[in-house]
């Protein structure tokens, strides 16, 4: 196997997992108000920062 197929897979890996960060940030802040415990990576922080700044916008909506 090539090196660069390898690298590329291996780009795809840390991808898959940085975008499963993200939407597991993004439903815990949108659906649950909260983090989950522990040591969280930064694209699961970005997207709970994300959910929690959709869950204001909706709320302000259902208000007016």
């Amino acid at each position: 196997m090539c090196a660069c197929v390898y690298r590329s897979e291996e780009r795809g890996e840390v991808m898959n997992r940085r975008m499963r960060d993200f939407r597991d940030g993004v439903a815990d802040g949108l659906l649950y108000g909260e983090r989950k415990k522990g040591e969280r990576s930064l694209a699961y922080k970005q997207g709970y920062d994300f959910g929690m700044y959709l869950y204001g916008e909706q709320r302000e909506r259902e208000s007016v």
